[in-house]
């Protein structure tokens, strides 16, 4: 249980000094993974009260967080318009939230290479851990979800530079 508390407490210091310095909307994803986050700590702290609000923001992080980073990482408002219908077109297409995170990431690394004219590294390589916690890893069974949990940590981390 320990390794859970500090796994999430993990995810959460991360996505809250990733916080520090995104626009609005990326900030609100990295928000969504610290509320969560935290909500889980209490869970598995043994804060009865804190499961439903946890599962409920997992859901939400789980659904919006990465849309809203890339979102928010856009710097011009066609970039933006461009990744939200995006977005929004993989969600009423295909009604699941993996190829929603696909496609964020993706646009996420794309939009930030294009502006920067290099190969973010860092942002590379957060994109390919949230992939790797979210297809590979996944959250069946303790230790699987403590791993997930500190895999986005990482992640998470390196998505905030």
């Amino acid at each position: 249980m320990i390794l859970s508390i500090l796994a999430e407490l993990c995810l959460a210091g991360a996505a809250l000094w990733a916080m520090r310095r995104v626009p609005p909307a990326a900030g609100a994803g990295f928000l969504l993974f610290a509320a969560a986050a935290i909500a889980g700590a209490l869970t598995y702290g043994g804060v009865g009260l804190a499961a439903a609000p946890h599962d409920f923001l997992s859901k939400m992080a789980n659904w919006g967080a990465l849309a809203l980073i890339a979102l928010g990482r856009a710097q011009s408002p066609v970039v933006i318009a461009a990744t939200g219908v995006a977005l929004l077109a993989v969600a009423v297409a295909t009604g699941q939230s993996v190829p929603i995170n696909i496609a964020a990431l993706m646009l996420l690394v794309c939009g930030v290479w294009w502006q920067s004219k290099r190969p973010p590294a860092y942002l590379m390589l957060g994109a390919l851990l949230f992939a790797l916690a979210g297809l590979v890893i996944g959250t069946h069974g303790q230790m699987r979800t403590d791993l997930f949990h500190a895999t986005l940590a990482v992640a998470v981390f390196l998505l905030g530079f």
